[in-house]
């Protein structure tokens, strides 16, 4: 019977958020069961409604299959273009997009259909008006 280490990595999904998960790995190979370290996943709520600076977005639903919409608002009325970057927790950048506001400017919805290639995980969305940003977590669960 030989001692060494073993490397996995598994998908956790259907995780609700407000919840505390206990998870512990279990491999079954031909010398037996072999038990990992217990973990303890606390998956936080998300406050539905950020405001930072003078922008307050809200991301819906959240978590998402992938396709969702971001509403926002930006008080001080700072720039006719919204910038949007979603990456993922490594930094790589999924989407850059840029929408132009209205003279009129109070709150934009916009539709992300994200679902046909971004994977289960979390991501951040920043949203840039002129000076102003504000940042929020995206749960992607298929």
């Amino acid at each position: 019977m030989g001692f060494g280490n073993v490397h996995f990595q598994t998908e956790l999904t259907g995780l609700s958020p407000g919840s505390k998960y206990f998870v512990k790995p279990i491999a079954i190979t031909d010398q037996g069961i072999v038990y990992g370290d217990s973990i303890t996943l606390n998956i936080k709520e998300e406050e539905s409604l950020q405001p930072l600076d003078s922008i307050q977005m809200k991301i819906y639903p959240n978590p998402s299959n992938g396709d969702f919409t971001l509403k926002f608002q930006d008080n001080t009325y700072s720039s006719e273009t919204a910038f949007i970057r979603i990456s993922d927790l490594t930094g790589q950048i999924i989407l850059n997009r840029e929408i132009s506001l209205t003279d009129a400017f109070i709150s934009h919805e916009e539709r992300f259909i994200l679902s046909g290639y971004i994977t289960n995980g979390f991501y951040s969305v920043i949203l840039n008006i002129g000076s102003n940003s504000a940042a929020s977590k995206l749960v992607i669960q298929k």
